[in-house]
């Protein structure tokens, strides 16, 4: 995260006067992402397949790549492997910029994406 904002103030402090400040992430990236947004003054924030947190994330895709495997199993593994890194929902409320949020409707093999905002 710090090299981030230190990446962001050395481009407004060498930049080519660039007005507006737009950053994204993209699943995984989305947890980073929210935690720049909240430590910078970005004018956007744009989200796509974004996760509250990764544990509850991990869950989620475990449980449906191995949906055999007992849920308190899953969840013990998942809280020893990432802990608790990573919430992005702790640092969604420092966010301040306006943020569009695009998520995956449906997980249906061999079909268009649909996207919402």
């Amino acid at each position: 995260i710090s090299d981030a904002c230190e990446c962001i103030d050395w481009c407004r402090n060498h930049g080519r006067g660039y007005s507006s400040l737009v950053i994204a992430g993209c699943s995984l990236g989305t947890g980073i992402a929210v935690q720049v947004a909240a430590a910078v003054k970005a004018d956007k924030l744009i989200l796509i397949a974004p996760y509250d947190c990764i544990y509850n994330a991990a869950v989620h895709l475990t449980h449906h790549a191995c949906p055999k495997i007992p849920l308190f199993m899953l969840k013990g593994f998942c809280k020893a492997c990432v802990g608790n890194i990573l919430r992005s929902v702790d640092y969604a409320p420092q966010v301040t910029c306006p943020v569009v949020i695009f998520i995956r409707v449906g997980i249906i093999k061999n079909q268009k994406l649909n996207f919402v905002i």
